[in-house]
């Protein structure tokens, strides 16, 4: 990586003709023709209804034949995002603003009628439907539930399509028309009744949900948390961080419940945010029925029985050939909310298992085995026995391990070496070695069971294997790298103990649905060609549905088209999801099954320059992320990248060569210059692929372990955390006395597209930065974002003031002698910004500090994107490398 200085002083001197100035408030007139990307907020277009937050297409305007959809270049899919969340706090900026708009209107009317009664009655009844309206639209960001009750839902009797708003309803004749297939089908007479108000909700939204009677519907949810008990993960302390994480989250329980009820009985009318806030606060589900399991494992495996009859006892199984359950599964779980003594007892083994685990010399021959001072791992097997547990009913297997299996079914050879020269390699070597963590994964798939894996990772544990079972099964892999060591956790990484904890709470937290059926169905002429998920391929059955173990509100899924047959020229296209499942956070005495509908209308055409214009870049800029997700392990990484910047070019090179007028064509060859231009809906499609380009997913510097980590995430994460992976977000801190004094003379207009926020502690807060080494200053602090890190870079003359007020540091020399986070006590305000951080990620984010000219610096160079590095290209090169190509 170059130096910052000289990185600098080089981009400065590159050429004088493409140097910018990001700095709103500066002066200079100079334009860049270079566009860069907005910050991705986790904000969508919401029109009538339809949110792209949830489904949202890469082309809005279908080429009416394959070979126009070919020639334009374009991928052509549809994102997914069942549970997406909505963001509160863009909700409640959303009625201030319509709330502050209706103000204005409202002393308007007042100045121009003071002498009119009747007016000011019209009006303030006018404003009372207006303000009724804003609680309506608060309402429409939360799905519209039907209950159908003993009824069943209206579906096309050919195509099995459900009734949806662009259905054509003849109520003189009692049938309705297919938007799919174009197939007549009758309703039945019920549901024209007044009272009945189904069909009205059902053609008036296109997001939609309904409850159907089932056979299938949960009455329990099990947990089973299965964690390795090695001589390392107990020295670390990690064994007891984990087991103390799970025994917060219960003590939580019934405070937040508190809370709640409370909230709802002072808030009545206000029940639809007391119910967003109880989704929030909720941690394990409620009522009927969520059970709880503990496995813990080393050479042996030990099962701890739960039964209400017996005193504190583990079941330990160390003759791990021939696996059995050594108990009934009654005794395996224990129900949480069935009454407080289980709450209680539960609290009570924790307990007992963390002081058993610090105190060597405990003599329980009931929980302490010969083999806690090994390091052997049977994780194989235990995560074996955990899916056979749960094999009848199904539910969640949440593991934690750090040492390679290396004992029992499922271990690996100790000389194979799958991290070896990594400067000879071209491309990642993700050979599976043992098959064992392949068929767990298709069993746990076949009974409904979801693994999620925490890995605290020191050496190699040949994750591209143990990951199968989380592709398959649905799951996530949260991902610890430990630079100094494991066994250093306890006395440097405080902070990581935070992490690993809300990480914990994150997951069990998060809304997902059960036993997952979905499908998708589009209108003649229009096919689905391949599934974009974690597992390499999806499992389809012959009616094209696919069936998941558990999806949950922070994944996505993709689906490729393509044409099926010619289609006629302006004419719709209509695309309709449906979704079984059962929601973890229902309270219902049983968690009915619920369908939920997601209906998108597009439009077909063959003027190719409206294809490009209303064409939706960040869904495309996702296509291309997960499909090199999917090619790296079968590709060379150079090939990846020439076939990325290769499809740039000839999406730029198409839309260049047939797209534009012959007016514009003459005059760029009057001009010396070429001029760069894009439609606005993918004017950020260069930048997005050159960070796709310098993303870590491609650095063949990284561990295996690492990158196939970041594989299962690209490939299982929405569009807008992709979009900050490939290009982070970068915040600058500025004290607000040094910012008044340097805009004393400036206008206020040149600062009003600026986010600043003002806080207790004078700090302000600028977050519209490019990603190169000229945005950074050595008197200012800058924070990054990525999805996955955070990190809070600070200059080299960085005020003293600065220093004290919000990291608690007397002079600048302690930033390089001293770097040991956890003698700096971090003021609120950053606090409360990486807090907000962290709620609009997936993860809980890796936080740390890095000083300018510290040993970890790198980290935070290598995402500044647009800079040259020893190995890559600037982004002024690429993009310079675009113009120049044979396609304009």
């Amino acid at each position: 990586m170059i130096g910052f200085d000289y990185e600098i002083e080089n981009y400065l001197n590159y050429n004088k003709n493409y140097h910018y100035k990001n700095n709103k408030k500066s002066k200079s007139k100079i334009k860049t023709k270079y566009p860069f990307p907005k910050l991705q907020k986790n904000q969508f277009n919401q029109n009538q209804n339809q949110n792209e937050k949830f489904i949202s297409s890469s082309l809005n305007l279908i080429p009416i034949s394959k070979e126009l959809l070919n020639s334009t270049h374009l991928p052509f899919g549809i994102s997914i995002q069942p549970f997406a969340q909505f963001n509160q706090n863009q909700i409640e900026n959303q009625n201030q603003n319509q709330n502050q708009n209706q103000n204005q209107n409202q002393n308007q009317n007042q100045n121009q009628n003071q002498n009119q009664n009747q007016n000011q009655n019209q009006n303030q009844n006018q404003n009372q439907n207006q303000n009724q309206f804003n609680q309506n639209q608060f309402n429409q960001n939360k799905i519209p539930v039907i209950d159908f009750f003993e009824n069943e839902p209206i579906i096309c009797r050919r195509c099995g399509g459900y009734l949806s708003p662009f259905s054509k309803i003849n109520e003189f004749e009692n049938n309705w028309e297919c938007s799919l297939c174009k197939t007549l089908n009758s309703i039945p007479s019920y549901y024209f009744s007044i009272l009945n108000q189904n069909i009205h909700q059902i053609t008036s939204n296109q997001l939609i949900e309904i409850i159907i009677n089932s056979n299938q519907n949960i009455n329990e949810l099990k947990y089973l948390f299965i964690i390795e008990k090695t001589q390392k993960m107990i020295e670390s302390n990690i064994f007891n961080l984990i087991i103390s994480s799970i025994l917060k989250i219960i003590e939580n329980q019934n405070q937040n419940q508190n809370q709640n009820q409370n909230q709802f009985n002072q808030n009545q009318n206000q029940f639809n945010q007391n119910q967003f806030n109880q989704n929030q606060n909720d941690l394990f589900p409620k009522k009927p029925k969520c059970k709880i399991g503990i496995i813990t494992f080393n050479k042996s495996i030990q099962i701890y029985n739960f039964n209400q009859n017996s005193r504190f006892e583990s079941e330990i199984i160390t003759d791990i050939d021939d696996i059995f359950i050594p108990i009934p599964e009654s005794s395996i779980f224990i129900d949480i909310y069935e009454n407080e003594d289980n709450k209680n007892k539960l609290k009570e083994y924790l307990n007992i298992i963390i002081s058993s685990s610090l105190n060597e010399n405990e003599n329980d021959n009931n929980f302490i085995d010969d083999y806690d001072k090994s390091n052997h791992s049977s994780f194989g097997v235990a995560i074996e026995l955990g899916s056979l547990i749960l094999q009848k009913s199904g539910g969640k297997i949440i593991t934690f391990n750090s040492t390679l299996p290396n004992y029992g079914k499922g271990k690996f050879d100790l000389n194979s070496n799958s991290n070896s020269n990594q400067k000879e390699k071209e491309k990642f070597n993700f050979e599976i070695e043992n098959q064992h963590y392949q068929k767990i994964g298709k069993f746990c798939f076949e009974n409904k069971i979801r693994i999620d894996s925490f890995i605290f990772r020191e050496n190699n544990i040949n994750l591209s294997t143990l990951i199968k079972m989380n592709e398959i099964s649905g799951g996530n892999v949260y991902y610890y790298d430990f630079y100094n060591g494991i066994k250093n956790f306890q006395k440097e990484n405080e902070k990581e103990k935070e992490r690993i904890e809300n990480e914990i709470k994150k997951l069990i937290n998060k809304e997902e649905g059960f036993f997952v059926i979905m499908r998708l169905r589009t209108s003649q002429g229009i096919k689905i060609s391949n599934v974009l998920y974690g597992m390499d391929e999806v499992i389809m059955n012959q009616n094209s549905e696919i069936f998941l173990p558990t999806i949950d509100c922070d994944q996505s899924i993709t689906f490729l088209l393509e044409h099926d047959s010619r289609l006629k020229n302006q004419t719709n296209i209509y695309i309709q999801f449906a979704m079984i499942y059962s929601n973890n956070k229902q309270n219902n005495e049983k968690r009915k099954r619920r369908i939920r509908i997601f209906n998108l209308e597009l439009k077909t055409s063959s003027n190719l320059k409206e294809i490009f214009e209303k064409a939706n870049q960040e869904v495309i800029i996702s296509i291309l992320s997960k499909n090199t997700a999917k090619e790296i392990k079968n590709y060379k990484i150079e090939e990846i990248k020439k076939r990325i910047i290769k499809k740039c070019e000839k999406i730029i090179g198409f839309y260049q060569q047939f797209c534009l007028d012959r007016k514009e064509k003459e005059k760029e060859k009057e001009k010396q210059i070429k001029n760069f231009k894009l439609p606005k809906k993918l004017k950020y499609l260069p930048i997005y692929c050159f960070g796709l380009l310098k993303n870590q997913l491609l650095d063949l510097e990284e561990t295996e372990d690492k990158i196939i980590s970041i594989i299962l995430y690209i490939k299982t994460s929405p569009i807008y955390l992709i979009l900050k992976f490939l290009y982070p977000i970068l915040i600058e801190f500025q004290n607000q006395n040094q910012n008044q004094n340097q805009n004393q003379n400036q206008n206020q207009n040149q600062n009003q597209n600026q986010n600043e926020n003002q806080n207790e502690n004078q700090l302000m807060i600028l977050n519209n930065l490019r990603l190169s080494s000229g945005s950074l200053k050595l008197k200012e602090a800058f924070l990054i974002d990525n999805g996955l890190n955070t990190i809070l870079w600070i200059g080299k003359e960085i005020s003293n003031d600065f220093l004290k007020e919000h990291l608690n540091i007397s002079s600048k020399n302690q930033l390089i002698e001293n770097e040991n986070e956890n003698e700096w006590n971090i003021s609120k305000t950053i606090q409360n910004l990486i807090q907000e951080i962290n709620k609009e990620n997936s993860r809980n984010l890796n936080f740390s500090i890095i000083p300018r000219n510290s040993k970890n610096e790198k980290l935070f160079l290598k995402l500044m994107i647009e800079d040259r590095t020893e190995k890559t290209n600037s982004y002024i090169n690429f993009f310079d490398s675009l113009l120049e190509n044979k396609y304009f």
